[in-house]
């Protein structure tokens, strides 16, 4: 060692810097030699003379880093002298040889510490003050920016060694007792892992007092380090520190390694198979890139599973799994008898109890090797005792008293296996706790039974025999950890003999065998100690105790015990009591649930607890365990659901607890928690502001879940908002802890950098620079990202992308360099037009460019007046009038701002005279500033704008309710309350909603309204929110109280927490309506193929949407068309519905419902067809002017089947009023008028001549269609009326619109932002061909409709579209065409799969596309075009031509579920209606296994398990209307109609249940009593 070289030594002083150099030297040793760093608790050996091995290693280094914490420079000695000042000091000594040799020396400062002065520094030091300094903040900088600037220094020293890079190695070890293995290089896990830090409390008390096992680790790592993949299983007794092994394994590189610990010790969820995949999944998936959100049905999990297993990687990469043997209650071998690929290396252990672990986990032979854990050896022990002071190091080198502790812990029944690794770490305690001396050890009994016996008896003595019995006793019985008040309650010794403080007294006796929470509860330390606490001689019969808790925690409804409520459940189940467990979910279990524990997280697990232990009778109650599933998903998104002002308004009053309890439960779905997130990490920053401690470090645990599921966003623009509302958090002077700001902000340009969006990429780094620019200490940074969001704006042509980006960076401009704005701004505008010529999408990045720009601060000033005139006028143009007054609202405040308040006025009055809505708007929008300089023309024009809120004025309901919303907060803003509120009366639903908390929100903010006006107001703003029950059914309602318990908090007592509780309460009751309709339906088929049909009527009659009424009674009248007096009588229950329901929500869709039903009617001469179209049409209103048409034009056509001259007439003047809206300006869709056309079509034969007028007038309003899609639709459906000329003229028709799509491959694409949003909107992926790729499907359509009546050359037409789709030159846009083409066949006449077959067969044959993904997404949809057409020889036909075996088998296997499908022959009424559920395959193999199999049983018995186990989708809404309803014809076969009555009762009673217990918590029930 003396002889060493060293590239670094690190120089400290103990008494104020001990823990920075710790945590330093272990980060270097991460990326270099740690061998070649010299630190002294490391590097000088037992014996050395201290002073010779320091000058030593001064001598042999090349760096010398010098750390400088606060006590540095001032520390004294004894004596009373500056340290520095004395040549002893070894500090001194140090810094002073190192400058002596000429090493390469950097200050290292932390904690803000400042950089000495010369002066103030001994002679010998003061070339010291000339250094670069480096500063650190914080203790732990793995990873830190700032670490890595220290990195780049060292690395520029000459003669220093590459660094290596980050993860090139592991650190395995505890303290400094660590080892860096270079061979094992890792890919860190990032990537959103949160579910592993319920893992850290078991990492945090296995860590401590441990150490060697050199061995074992060395061999773990060799193994880890092996370029094949395979199974090291590790295998001991209980007790022999394997979980102590593997959390010290993994605990000095926790990036390194992806570990699960099955320890039910931690919680029971551990054991939970979902949570266990979940927990791997999220680590794994920075092994592979795996940037998506993971799924939530557990089979989709397990595939993933089985994919990343699959996968070989490229780098080493370790799965720890510990405590195989926990399970019990599912199979770990499908996970662990998978072949593993190279690099891949799973770490298990196990209890080895003499069984055959090999077969039971069906590890692969070949792949497994074993490591049999033995006791701990002398040299073990010696490192452990060496760290335990100076008794610890008198045992460590004496090798007398270390045989003496093998001997007295050697194992009874096995002495050659080493000391007991339990009854060392007690004896480690003592030692350090001086209850044991060196000399004592030799006295110390044989055994850790013996040891703790001796303990025992002496606990006894102090404590009392019957105290500690209850105590152990209820501590070995209870299911996991216990309060203090819990454990008097249940035994009155410890409230009678353990009063007051000798309760703790007792407990820090007997610390080894319990451990307290950070909550303050108790439980046993170790599984192990459980066995040794409940044998009888100690406690007595654990049954007892067993039964004491069960009784107490029965008692719940008395004390409200957190612990009785979230174990009550578990108690139950291992009882035996199922019956009691399955009542116990009353509204107020629930609603005490919510109330002590904050979360439904207990209630949840009890749930799926009793849905399965009653799944496992042997006659299970299927309805009943149904019921339980239906709650359980209840539960969990009632927990989801609070909207952002609840989330803020519970943290605002100091219940962070509870919003951070939801907050947890909602990260674990993914994206859906960002929102929430972004605004409880705000209000935390606001809070800590005000002097809450901890609340910036939770802030940055929030914000980090922010970024770690910002990938799982989909839609760009949404990406960019949620960087955008990021980036405000991170400036320094928001709160945050700087080392994690940092860590967030590196994270953040991480994320923005790697976007694939040039334009996503350009703003998302403008906007971290805007934030951070507005803050004076972060300019430096916020220059250096403008700088790179620059460089990329620079490679963006269009300009609505450029007006996107240049907005995200305006902030950072005007503060950085003001002089660029304005020319830039003027280089944008000079564009004109080709701004805003993408539509509606593209004023939105300009009206946001106009919103961030501050023109008032432009030094040219009249240059920026002259700016924002040529914007108006581009806004004013007629042209392109949309959103002018949004934009004008920006504009003219900006003006006024810059003196020209008669140029803003002007602006007001020239667009209210060209629009008078838009003119309106600028004055809603803009009031704070017009109010404050134009008030008398802000009370003319709001007077003037009071009648434009007439629903007349606005082609849309949304339209008018937006504006009224608007010009009602102008008001407020003016003072008047009075007519703010009675605009606010006027609105409905959500828009109201969403204008009281836009009200709510002034009145907070309005300080000239005093306190009691301001309570009077919001009596008022509640008063119109509608009572409880409305607010329930209207998710805005509760975001109304919740702000209005803001405004009242602190300013009426106790008024704002009653209100938040009232919020929570119409949170918790927001159960969708209308998700029991399928069930509703398929029981009134039912019972109406019993012959119930009264019955029927009244379910249906229950139902809650109008349009599944109307669709259910529809089918029923369509049913029994042969039974004129049946049909009618279901007619006539429709039309009364109709009347009842009018204006209903959905009542649209159910007027297009029935309309059909008015055509079928009037076929069948059925005098009701006439009432019914009555009935349809005094509804119209309700619909949007598109379905006005479609819905009349299906009428007429009913009517043309009755009396033709009265039907020619209505079509007649329908074309009377689409010509009316046209020439209004309204824009009636291009599939409106095909529709029409295809109706009118329909109903040619009974018009005869009549027709004739008809068509031309059809004709010339489709000439007026430009737009080539829209053109190509319209005009395929015109050829319909060429079938009278023949079969030719509809071929001819139809080809001569092919040139029209060809055409389109020379069409310019769209904006990439705005094709970005497009895509996203729409849920479709395209790309520069986008346009031709739908025409060329638009064209399909029409083809289709016209191979009715001519299905030779239609299919002719279809090869050529098939042709031209094949040549559209984008992958994406070629991929989409081919598949929306497919999707149009299945609507060809019968026998049409014939005919097609072959044009498809060649198409897919020559189709390429190199996302093997999207290929498939083609194939696929290829294949269910001819199932669809019910030919599944011609699918496989198509299949078995894939050259992929792997893709043809995947297709075989869908047209099998097919052929089942087929095999099920004529359907009954009710089968018809039950293979309508979801999109029908899993139906179809349902009623296979019902009707074909005569398997009822065994497939209900899969349906409900599947469920129960959450084998498919979890949400509610799919549970209740898609997987749920499967049942149902299973459940009918067995136990009858009844059955599925019962079912529905239960799912009934469920919702019932919340909605009560949500009422409790609204009135402040279910609170904890004492």
């Amino acid at each position: 060692m003396p002889n060493a070289e060293f590239d670094l030594f690190i120089s400290y002083r103990r008494s104020d810097s001990a823990g920075h150099a710790r945590a330093l030297y272990r980060d270097l040793c991460r990326r270099f030699d740690k061998q070649r760093i010299f630190f002294d608790r490391e590097s000088i050996e037992a014996g050395s003379v201290f002073p010779d091995r320091l000058r030593e290693g001064i001598d042999a280094c090349r760096v010398l880093l010098a750390l400088i914490a606060p006590g540095w420079l001032d520390a004294k000695n004894a004596a009373g002298q500056r340290r520095l000042d004395s040549e002893d000091d070894f500090v001194r000594q140090e810094i002073a040889g190192a400058l002596r040799l000429g090493r390469h020396v950097i200050p290292v400062l932390f904690d803000d510490t400042p950089m000495p002065d010369a002066g103030q520094l001994p002679e010998v030091l003061r070339p010291l003050a000339a250094c670069d300094a480096l500063l650190l903040r914080g203790k732990n900088f793995e990873y830190d920016v700032q670490l890595e600037e220290l990195i780049r220094l060292l690395a520029a020293v000459p003669g220093m060694p590459v660094p290596l890079p980050a993860g090139a190695g592991v650190v395995v070890g505890a303290g400094l007792d660590f080892d860096v293995y270079r061979r094992t290089p890792y890919v860190p896990i990032r990537l959103r892992a949160p579910l592993r830090a319920a893992f850290q409390p078991l990492i945090d008390d296995r860590t401590r007092f441990f150490a060697g096992r050199r061995q074992v680790v060395e061999r773990i790592m060799q193994f880890t380090s092996r370029d094949e993949g395979g199974y090291l299983v590790i295998t001991a007794p209980p007790g022999f520190g394997k979980t102590a092994l593997m959390a010290n394994l993994v605990a000095a590189t926790p990036e390194a390694f992806a570990y699960h610990f099955f320890a039910p010790v931690y919680g029971e969820e551990t054991l939970d198979e979902k949570f266990f995949l979940q927990n791997v999944l999220q680590q794994m998936a920075a092994w592979h890139g795996h940037n998506a959100e993971l799924p939530e049905a557990i089979n989709e999990l397990r595939a993933l599973y089985q994919t990343f297993v699959d996968t070989p990687l490229e780098h080493d990469q370790v799965l720890v799994l510990d405590g195989l043997d926990e399970v019990a209650h599912w199979q770990l071998a499908p996970y662990l008898g998978r072949r593993l690929p190279a690099h891949l290396h799973l770490v298990v252990t196990l209890r080895d109890v003499g069984q055959d672990w090999r077969r039971d986990y069906a590890f692969p032979a070949d792949q497994v090797v074993s490591l049999a854990l033995g006791g701990l050896d002398r040299d073990d022990i010696r490192q452990l005792f060496a760290g335990l002071g100076a008794a610890g190091a008198r045992i460590a080198g004496n090798p007398v008293l270390l045989e003496q502790i093998v001997d007295r812990a050697a194992y009874a029944d096995a002495p050659g296996l080493g000391a007991d690794p339990f009854y060392v770490r007690f004896l480690a305690e003592d030692v350090a706790a001086a209850e044991v001396t060196p000399e004592q050890i030799a006295d110390q009994p044989r055994g850790l039974d013996a040891y703790l016996d001796r303990w025992w008896k002496q606990i006894v003595q102090l404590a009392g025999d019957a105290p500690l019995r209850d105590l152990f006793g209820t501590l070995a019985a209870a299911l996991g950890p216990i309060a203090r008040g819990d454990l008097e309650a249940i035994n009155a010794s410890l409230r009678d003999d353990w009063a007051g403080d000798f309760f703790e007294q007792v407990l820090s006796r007997v610390r080894r065998l319990v451990r307290r929470d950070g909550a303050g509860r108790y439980g046993l330390a170790h599984p192990r100690l459980r066995q040794y606490v409940a044998d009888p001689r100690r406690i007595g019969k654990i049954n007892d105790y067993r039964g004491r808790v069960l009784d107490y925690c029965r008692r719940w409804p008395e004390h409200r015990s957190p612990y009785a409520l979230t174990c009550l459940g578990t108690h139950l189940a291992d009882a035996g009591h199922l019956d009691e467990l399955a009542r116990l979910f009353s509204s107020e279990w629930l609603a005490a649930q919510w109330s002590v524990l904050h979360t439904w997280a207990a209630l949840i697990a009890d749930l799926e607890r009793a849905a399965k232990a009653l799944l496992a009778l042997p006659a299970p109650d299927y309805p009943r365990i149904l019921g339980l599933v239906v709650a359980r998903q209840t539960a969990r998104e009632l927990m989801l659901g609070f909207p952002d002002e609840v989330f803020v308004a519970w943290t605002a009053q100091g219940e962070s607890e509870r919003a951070l309890a939801c907050l947890g439960a909602l990260g674990k779905t993914g994206a859906r928690a960002i929102n929430p997130l972004l605004a409880v990490a705000g209000k935390l920053l606001e809070v800590h502001r005000e002097g809450a401690d901890d609340h910036a470090e939770q802030a940055a645990e929030l914000l980090q879940q922010v970024i770690d599921q910002l990938r799982l966003v989909r839609r760009t623009n949404e990406q960019h908002q949620i960087v955008s509302a990021l980036a405000a958090l991170l400036p320094r002077g928001r709160g945050l802890p700087e080392l994690r700001r940092l860590q967030l902000l590196r994270q953040a340009v991480e994320f923005a950098e790697r976007a694939d969006d040039p334009a996503l990429r350009a703003a998302a780094l403008g906007s971290l620079a805007s934030a951070l620019a507005a803050s004076s200490a972060d300019r430096e940074q916020a220059r250096q990202l403008l700088d790179r969001a620059r460089t990329a704006l620079s490679g963006i042509d269009f300009p609505a992308d450029r007006a996107f980006v240049f907005a995200s960076q305006l902030p950072a401009l005007q503060i950085l360099a003001p002089a660029t704005v304005l020319p830039e701004l003027t280089a944008l505008v000079n564009q004109g037009k080709a701004l805003l010529q993408h539509g509606s999408l593209a004023k939105s990045p300009l009206i946001r460019l106009l919103e961030r720009w501050r023109p008032g601060d432009c030094e040219q000033r009249q240059e920026a007046i002259a700016l924002l005139c040529r914007l108006a006028g581009l806004y004013l143009d007629t042209t392109v009038a949309d959103y002018a007054g949004v934009a004008l609202s920006v504009i003219v405040p900006d003006l006024c701002r810059l003196g020209r308040v008669d140029l803003a006025s002007d602006l007001v009055e020239r667009c209210w005279a060209a629009d008078a809505l838009e003119g309106a708007r600028i004055v809603a929008y803009a009031i704070d500033t017009l109010q404050e300089l134009l008030p008398e023309k802000v009370s003319v024009w709001l007077v003037t704008a009071a009648p434009l809120t007439d629903p007349a004025h606005h082609d849309m309901p949304i339209n008018r309710e937006l504006f009224t919303a608007a010009v009602a907060n102008a008001r407020a803003a003016t003072g008047d309350w009075h007519g703010a509120l009675e605009l606010a009366a006027t609105l409905r639903g959500s828009e109201r909603a969403d204008a009281l908390v836009g009200l709510l929100r002034r009145l907070g903010a309005a300080r000239q309204v005093g306190a009691t006006q301001r309570e009077s107001l919001v009596d008022e703003i509640l008063a119109l929110a509608g009572d409880a029950d409305e607010a329930a059914r209207n998710d805005g309602m509760a975001r109304v109280v919740a702000v209005a318990a803001q405004v009242l908090d602190g300013a009426a007592g106790s008024r704002g927490e009653a209100l938040l509780a009232q919020a929570t309460a119409l949170c918790l009751a927001r159960l969708p309506e209308g998700e029991l309709d399928e069930l509703r339906r398929l029981l009134a088929v039912a019972l109406y193929a019993d012959g119930a049909s009264a019955e029927a009527l009244r379910v249906v009659s229950g139902m809650t949407w109008v349009d599944g009424v109307a669709a259910t009674l529809v089918f029923l009248a369509q049913a029994i068309d042969a039974d004129p007096g049946r049909r009618d009588a279901y007619v006539d229950v429709l039309i009364k519905q109709l009347a009842e329901r009018a204006g209903a929500a959905l009542y649209g869709d159910a007027l297009r419902a029935a309309a059909p039903l008015v055509v079928g009617l009037a076929r069948q001469q059925a005098p009701l067809a006439g009432v019914l179209a009555e009935a349809i049409s005094q509804g119209l209103a309700a619909l949007r002017l598109d379905d006005q048409i479609d819905v009349v034009a299906t009428l007429a056509a009913g009517l043309c089947l009755v009396d033709a001259d009265r039907g020619a007439s209505q079509y007649g003047r329908l074309l009377d009023w689409i010509d009316s809206l046209r020439a209004q300006g309204y824009a009636i869709a291009a599939a409106a008028i095909a529709r029409f056309i295809v109706q009118l079509a329909s109903v040619a034969e009974p018009l005869g001549d009549r027709l004739a007028p008809l068509v031309d007038r059809v004709r010339a309003v489709a000439a007026d269609f430009t737009d080539d899609a829209d053109a190509i639709s319209v005009r395929g459906a015109l050829c319909l009326f060429d079938v009278r000329q023949g079969c030719a003229a509809v071929r001819d028709g139809l080809q001569a619109l092919l040139p029209t799509v060809a055409a389109l491959a020379a069409a310019g694409p769209r904006a990439l932002y705005l094709t970005r949003m497009f895509a996203d909107l729409v849920g479709r992926r395209s790309g520069r061909h986008e346009a031709q790729a739908r025409a060329a499907a638009a064209l399909a359509e029409a083809v289709v409709r016209c191979a009715h009546p001519c299905p030779a050359e239609a299919s002719r037409v279809i090869a050529d579209c098939l042709e031209q789709a094949l040549t559209i030159q984008t992958e994406d846009d070629r991929a989409q065409a081919l598949i929306d083409i497919f999707g149009k066949l299945p609507a060809g006449p019968a026998g049409w799969s014939r005919r097609i077959e072959g044009p498809v067969a060649s198409v897919l044959a020559r189709t390429q596309i190199a996302d093997g993904e999207r290929f498939v997404d083609v194939c696929a949809a290829a294949v269910a075009a001819m199932c669809a057409c019910d030919d599944v020889d011609a699918a496989e036909r198509l299949a078995r031509q894939a050259s992929d075996p792997d893709l043809r088998d995947r297709l075989l296997s869908d047209i099998e579920r097919e052929r089942e499908r087929l095999t099920l022959g004529e359907l009954s009424d009710f089968e018809r209606a039950f293979v309508a559920i979801g999109n029908g395959q899993l139906a179809h193999a349902v009623l296979h296994s019902v009707k074909v199999e005569n398997d009822s049983a065994n497939i209900l018995g899969y349906l409900v398990e599947a469920l129960v186990v959450e084998e498919w989708g979890t949400e509610r809404e799919r549970l209740l209307a898609e997987f749920l309803p499967q049942v149902a014809a299973p459940l009918r076969a067995l136990h009858g109609t009844a059955a599925i009555a019962r079912l529905l009762a239960e799912v009934e009673a469920v919702d019932g249940a919340f909605l009560a217990a949500a009422s409790i918590v609204g009135k402040g029930g279910g609170q904890r009593i004492g």
